[in-house]
C-alpha cells in the first residue's frame, strides 16, 4: 500500500531501492512477487530496467516457478523493447544456443507456458520464426498437452492474422493448420 499511496519521492525512491536489493527473493515469494509486479507495472522505466538486469541469467528458471513466472510475464508486458529482447533471447538461447528445443519443456510446463505465451505477443520477427520452427518440429509432442495446443493455436492465429476468439482458444482447426 505504501507504493500506492506514498507521495514523497525521496521516501518512495529509498523504499523501492530496498525492494530492488532483494528483487529475486521477493519474486519467488507468494506475497513479495506482488510487490515486484507492482513496481514493474507502475514504477518508472529506470526501475523496470534495474529489475530486468537483476533477473537476467535466471529468466528461464524463474519462468518455471509459480510466483516468479508472474513477475517475468509482467516484465515482458511493461519492460522496454531492448530489455524484452534481451530476456527473450535469454529464453531462446537457454539450450546452449544450438537449438531452442528446450522451449518445448517450457510450453508444456504449467507456469512457464504463460511466459511463452506472453513472449509470443512481444517477439520480433527473428524470435517469432525461431518459435514457429520449434513448434513445427515438435508439433506431434505438443498437441498431446493442453498448454501445447494453446500455444500452437495462438501462433496459428498470428500466422493467419486473425484476432483470438474466446470459443476457438485452445482448439485448432485442421483447415487453418499452418504449423
Amino acid at each position: 500500500k505504501m507504493l500506492e499511496f506514498c507521495k514523497d519521492p525521496q521516501i518512495m525512491d529509498r523504499f523501492i531501492t530496498e525492494i530492488l536489493d532483494c528483487v529475486r527473493e521477493l519474486s519467488v515469494d507468494p506475497y513479495g512477487n506482488y510487490v515486484v509486479q507492482y513496481i514493474v507495472e507502475h514504477g518508472g522505466p529506470r526501475y523496470r530496467q534495474i529489475i530486468m538486469l537483476k533477473l537476467a541469467g535466471s529468466i528461464v528458471q524463474m519462468s518455471h516457478q509459480k510466483h516468479s513466472s508472474k513477475v517475468i510475464e509482467k516484465c515482458l508486458i511493461y519492460a522496454s523493447y531492448h530489455d524484452c529482447k534481451l530476456a527473450i533471447n535469454e529464453i531462446l538461447s537457454a539450450g546452449g544456443g544450438q537449438t531452442a528445443d528446450h522451449l518445448v519443456g517450457m510450453i508444456i510446463h504449467q507456469y512457464a507456458n504463460c511466459v511463452v505465451r506472453q513472449m509470443i505477443d512481444v517477439v520480433n520477427d527473428w524470435q517469432f520464426n525461431v518459435i514457429v520452427d520449434v513448434l513445427r518440429r515438435n508439433r506431434d509432442t505438443l498437441v498431446k498437452y493442453a498448454h501445447g495446443r494453446q500455444v500452437i493455436a495462438q501462433v496459428e492465429r498470428l500466422l493467419n492474422g486473425m484476432a483470438p476468439s474466446p470459443d476457438s482458444f485452445g482448439q485448432t482447426s485442421s483447415s487453418s493448420r499452418l504449423l
